[in-house]
């Protein structure tokens, strides 16, 4: 009897933390806190000019809705739709880093790399010195992929990826708060100096964009919007850079104008620049496209083959 009233306690307690993920769509403040993180000057940014920084000020001077929660931040849209600000999960309860850190992935090496969390400075015998270091660890090596990710994007991608501002050091010059609307419609306060975040600006997901013009019958615009695509794709590799995970939900329009909606995988590779490169990554980073259209527009698959052929058997 014992045994089973704690199987339905297990059972009732995962259930009440599976239907508070599915209601908050996982937010809470404290997952975009980290006290642990000192400034790393591997995060510093170049700075705004005065008159841009000043229209970030004004543009987050509103609300911000929770739009929805990704594998590494939560996204808010300003009540105007113009822009989304990104917020960092930065908490050490992850399920994926029990998932993958324990199981899966040793990164034990980066514990310690970013942070300067108490455990590390614990005595622990084994094996609890090595669980610690790889969940530790494997946080710290998910962070600096992302932020070293975000700053190359900024750095260098600004016009493939919309991406506005990036604020991964507390600073004192913002000296202003945001009202963070989450999933139940209840608001918080957060003060932008002391949070890490980007502001991007707002973009429609790419099926929605080409769906839209689809049920139009604009066949013209959705074809300039696959020329973007393809644009965007020469853009990045001609700069050097790939992205491990270029899939339809990652991209989006501003007008037909493709952007990188998700900014957390982006790494420097100068092979990327060579003609075999970069059309082999026009034609495997399109197969979902590609799939997508043979069920929503036999118009648009044709021109999309053709266009694609076109790029790949060019000189």
């Amino acid at each position: 009897m014992r045994l089973f009233k704690c199987i339905l306690a297990l059972c009732l307690f995962i259930g009440i933390k599976q239907w508070i993920e599915v209601t908050t769509k996982g937010f809470c403040l404290q997952k975009i806190f980290a006290d642990d993180l000192p400034p790393n000057p591997d995060w510093d940014v170049t700075p705004l000019s005065s008159c841009a920084f000043a229209e970030l000020k004004t543009a987050l001077n509103q609300p911000f809705r929770l739009l929805g929660s990704g594998s590494e931040c939560f996204a808010f849209l300003s009540a105007d739709g113009t822009t989304v600000i990104k917020f960092f999960k930065l908490d050490h309860a992850r399920p994926v880093y029990f998932l993958k850190g324990l199981i899966r992935e040793d990164h034990s090496a980066y514990a310690g790399s970013l942070s300067n969390h108490w455990l590390l400075k614990m005595p622990l015998i084994s094996p609890f010195t090595s669980w610690r270091d790889r969940l530790l660890g494997i946080r710290e090596f998910r962070i600096t992929r992302t932020f070293s990710s975000l700053k190359l994007a900024f750095d260098e991608l600004q016009e493939e990826t919309g991406i506005v501002y990036l604020h991964l050091n507390p600073t004192k010059n913002f000296q202003q708060t945001i009202t963070l609307i989450d999933a139940n419609g209840y608001q918080h306060q957060v003060e932008l100096d002391t949070t890490r975040f980007l502001v991007q600006q707002c973009a429609t997901p790419l099926e929605t964009h080409l769906s839209a013009l689809i049920t139009k019958n604009d066949l013209a615009q959705a074809q300039r919007s696959i020329d973007s695509l393809f644009e965007l794709i020469l853009n990045r590799c001609q700069k050097g850079f790939a992205d491990r995970d270029f899939i339809n939900r990652n991209i989006g329009y501003i007008g037909n104008q493709a952007i990188e909606i998700d900014l957390g995988s982006f790494h420097k590779d100068p092979a990327m620049k060579k003609a075999w490169a970069y059309k082999r990554e026009l034609f495997f980073a399109t197969l979902e496209l590609k799939e997508w259209l043979k069920s929503h527009s036999p118009e648009l698959l044709s021109y999309y083959d053709k266009r694609l052929n076109e790029l790949i058997q060019k000189d």
